[in-house]
C-alpha cells in the first residue's frame, strides 16, 4: 500500500467518521440552528472538494443551499439519512481507531454555534456510555459542564460561529510532511514504515554516511521522523502508530521518503 493510497484512505475514513460525529453534535441539543447548518455546510464542502465521488454529500450540499428543509423534522430526517450513508460507505464504525474522528466531529458540531449547553454535555455522556473506544469519552463521565466546555474549546477551538472556518480545513499530518531536502549532518533521525526502494537497514547506513544518526524511538532530541513510502496498514484506520503519534505530540518534524533520498543525494 503506497503512501498516496494510505493518505487517501486515511482522509476518507477520517471524513466519514468526522461528518457522522458532526451530525451527532449539532443534533445533541434537540434543535439544529442556522449557524450549525452553515458550519456543517463548510465541513461538507471541504469533504466534497477532496472526494468528489461522495454523491450523498453533494446532494446534502445542494439541499442546504437550496433551503429545501421546511422544519426541524425535515432537517433531522436528511441528517439521519446521511449518517446512515456515511457509516455504510466505509464501515468505519467497526474500527475503534476511527472513533477519535467521530468524537472530534461531535465536539465540533456541539461547538459550532459557539456555546456548549448542559444538554450537549449530557448527550456526550450518553454516547460515552455506549462506546468502549475513547479514553476522552470515558473521562467526560466525571466532568462537570464547565470543565467539559474548556476541553471542547481546547480540542476544536471556539466553533464555527466564532471562527467562521470548518474543522476539516485543518490539514492531516500527511499534508504537513517535510518535502524538501535538508543537511543530514548531525541530525537525529527516526524511520517508520517500509522503504519503497531501500530497506531500513540500507537507509540507516546511508544516513549514517551523511553524518546523521538513526534512532529507534522518537524523543525530545529527535530532529525528523521519516515516514517511508510503504506504511503500516494500521494507518488506514487513522491510528498511525506510536512513532508518529509521539512525533506529533513532541512537535517533531515529519519528513517524506522523497525528501530523505534527496537529502542523501546532496550530502
Amino acid at each position: 500500500m503506497t503512501l498516496a493510497t494510505i493518505h487517501w484512505n486515511n482522509n476518507a475514513i477520517k471524513h466519514n467518521a468526522f461528518l457522522h460525529g458532526y451530525i451527532e453534535g449539532i443534533q445533541s441539543d434537540g434543535r439544529v440552528c442556522d449557524v450549525e447548518i452553515e458550519g456543517f455546510l463548510a465541513e461538507l464542502e471541504t469533504a466534497y472538494r477532496k472526494f468528489p465521488s461522495l454523491t450523498d454529500v453533494a446532494d446534502m450540499i445542494m439541499d442546504i443551499k437550496s433551503k429545501c428543509f421546511t422544519d426541524q423534522a425535515d432537517i433531522n430526517t436528511a441528517l439521519n439519512d446521511l449518517k446512515d450513508a456515511l457509516v455504510a460507505r466505509k464501515n468505519w464504525d467497526t474500527n475503534p481507531h476511527a472513533y477519535r474522528n467521530r468524537v472530534l466531529g461531535m465536539l465540533s458540531g456541539i461547538k459550532a454555534d459557539g456555546v456548549v449547553l448542559s444538554v450537549e454535555h449530557v448527550s456526550t455522556k450518553e454516547l460515552a456510555m455506549t462506546l468502549d473506544h475513547s479514553d476522552f469519552l470515558r473521562e467526560v463521565l466525571s466532568m462537570n459542564v464547565e470543565d467539559f466546555e474548556k476541553v471542547v474549546r481546547l480540542l476544536v477551538g471556539n466553533g464555527f460561529a466564532n471562527e467562521g472556518i470548518g474543522s476539516l480545513e485543518t490539514p492531516s499530518f500527511f499534508d504537513q510532511l517535510q518535502m524538501v531536502p535538508v543537511n543530514l549532518n548531525g541530525l537525529k533521525i527516526v524511520l517508520t514504515g517500509i522503504g519503497g526502494e531501500y530497506t531500513r537497514v540500507e537507509l540507516s547506513a546511508m544516513i549514517n554516511a551523511c553524518g546523521g544518526r538513526v534512532m529507534t524511538a522518537v524523543s525530545n532530541k529527535t530532529d525528523f521522523l521519516v515516514v517511508l513510502n510503504e506504511g503500516s496498514t494500521h494507518w488506514t484506520t487513522t491510528h498511525f502508530g506510536n512513532k508518529i503519534e509521539k512525533a506529533i505530540a513532541k512537535n517533531v518534524t515529519l519528513m517524506s521518503e522523497h525528501a530523505l533520498m534527496e537529502s542523501i543525494l546532496q550530502c
